[in-house]
């Protein structure tokens, strides 16, 4: 008997198991199979040298997906694009490749990629390395990481030596990029393309401070003589062409893929008011049994509790998907709901991309609207159901401290032309009242008076963090956004992170 069908057949013994099991069968509210399916795909552009067809057939790919190949025409012709698609529909692929086809083909021009969160940066950085290791030299494209982490004397050998493309984050482009961008001059001189993946985890706060970035980028850019393209990708949202659009101040054309199903995926929904820490570690040892290592979704406040009980792959809800890849997967358990389902999908489709027979389990307990909506309706947790994603980069406490960044780094002109903004001629007038900015002299233009007001703010939260202190010697244990500060700091609580309790 092969591996493939033990594995298969315990699979199907974990399911079996976990319906008929007293204890853990009358728990299930909801039970559903994902059937695996086809959809057409395309042959590789014709256009393409011979060295990039070659590399794409020895990366596993003979065709591209309908949507892949849209993406890469629109791009070709020079449109900004949004690809839409689940994780495992191959967004990371057009990513590559569309600067394959034009930066390596060319030889010139520069690619800035932004990444929400560093371990995507590093995948896709990895991503890299193993394609140029298949090419000659000729075709390669030299990559560096610029973030926090990076030493000074590699900062300063990037600027003094160009790579192609330049992987960042939110952060270091606030911080290290915009702030500085007169070392950075001959990279927006010929900056070709501005990256944008995982647009779906730009919630909120952060999705906001997002939006003012790549204002501020293109500001530069274009004063530096350079009109990048934008290239975003994201999983499902129902309002991708409003999402991009508000992010980008640019027409952007929405490309949608189809979840690649390749194996059939099972999905139960768990309604239990007992303790979670316990109903978790019964369902891995059920998983145990069947010789199948579970992967454990939980919020931030369950991990450590998690941990402790000895349940080794945990995650937070936010995590994103490809930091968890550590290894091949066939189940994954969800402890509650993260604060948008489509994070909850991207995890599922991942799984059900694979090679392998997949298992969803929710588990959930009423507790919030989201999830008593889920218990009413489990349909939206059976199929893709698609979010709004609602960003606010008009509020003015935001777009005010924003404004003050630009102006440090490029005087404002009168009339100044800040994309999709609400109220910006009122907001520059605010910040000359308090002397936040001033006109030049000679360019009559507003222009910060102090050098670097870009530290001063958590691009993840509306309002400046919360430092927690020890009320004993005063040192400082961690930072919480605000809304957190409200919720749970009290006298007499007890804290538990990564670094203790």
């Amino acid at each position: 008997m092969s591996v493939a069908s033990v594995i298969n057949q315990s699979s199907e013994a974990l399911l079996a198991k976990l319906t008929t099991d007293p204890s853990l069968g009358s728990l299930i509210r909801e039970q559903c199979a994902l059937l695996p399916g086809t959809s057409p795909d395309q042959p590789l552009p014709t256009f393409w040298p011979p060295w990039l067809i070659t590399l794409a057939s020895t990366q596993g790919i003979a065709r591209l997906t309908e949507a892949q190949r849209q993406a890469l025409d629109f791009l070709r012709q020079g449109r900004h694009v949004c690809l839409m698609a689940p994780t495992g529909a191959g967004r990371g692929v057009v990513r590559l490749l569309t600067m394959y086809q034009s930066l390596a083909v060319e030889q010139r021009g520069y690619a800035l990629y932004i990444f929400p969160y560093k371990p995507r940066a590093l995948a896709q950085s990895s991503a890299f390395t193993i394609w140029n290791a298949a090419l000659a030299p000729e075709h390669c494209l030299s990559v560096a990481m610029y973030d926090g982490d990076t030493p000074s004397t590699e900062r300063r050998a990037i600027k003094q030596a160009l790579p192609r493309l330049v992987l960042t984050t939110p952060e270091m482009l606030h911080m290290g990029i915009l702030a500085y961008h007169g070392g950075w001059r001959a990279f927006f001189q010929e900056l070709r393309y501005v990256v944008l993946a995982d647009v779906q985890l730009a919630v909120g706060a952060f999705g906001a401070h997002l939006a003012h970035l790549l204002r501020r980028l293109y500001r530069l850019a274009h004063h530096y003589g350079a009109q990048p393209q934008y290239l975003l990708t994201s999983a499902p949202l129902a309002n991708m062409v409003e999402v991009a659009h508000t992010l980008t101040a640019q027409v952007c054309t929405v490309v949608t893929g189809e979840t690649r199903v390749t194996q059939l995926q099972s999905r139960l929904l768990f309604e239990s008011q007992d303790d979670p820490v316990s109903l978790c570690r019964t369902l891995t040892a059920r998983h145990q049994e069947a010789g199948i290592e579970p992967i454990v979704l939980a919020s931030s406040r369950l991990v450590p509790q998690l941990r402790d009980a000895g349940i080794a792959q945990v995650f937070p809800h936010d995590m994103p998907v490809t930091a968890m890849r550590v290894s091949t997967y066939q189940s994954l358990i969800c402890l509650g709901l993260p604060s948008a389902l489509a994070w909850l999908h991207d995890a599922l489709a991942w799984l059900a991309s694979g090679a392998l027979p997949s298992l969803g389990l929710l588990v959930l307990q009423g507790q919030t609207p989201l999830e008593r909506f889920v218990l009413c309706y489990p349909a939206v947790y059976e199929a893709l159901w698609l979010q709004h994603l609602v960003l606010s980069p008009s509020n003015p406490h935001l777009a005010r401290y924003h404004l003050h960044c630009a102006a440090a780094e490029l005087g404002l002109a009168a009339g100044e032309r800040y994309g999709g903004i609400y109220g910006v001629g009122e907001l520059i007038r605010q910040l000359a009242e308090t002397q936040a900015i001033t006109r030049h002299t000679t360019s009559g233009t507003w222009v910060a008076k102090e050098r670097g007001p870009h530290r001063r703010a958590s691009l993840r939260t509306y309002e400046p963090a919360v430092t927690v202190v020890h009320a004993l010697d005063g040192r400082s244990l961690s930072r919480w956004a605000p809304d957190r500060a409200f919720r749970d700091g009290f006298e007499g609580a007890v804290y538990t992170d990564e670094h203790g309790t």
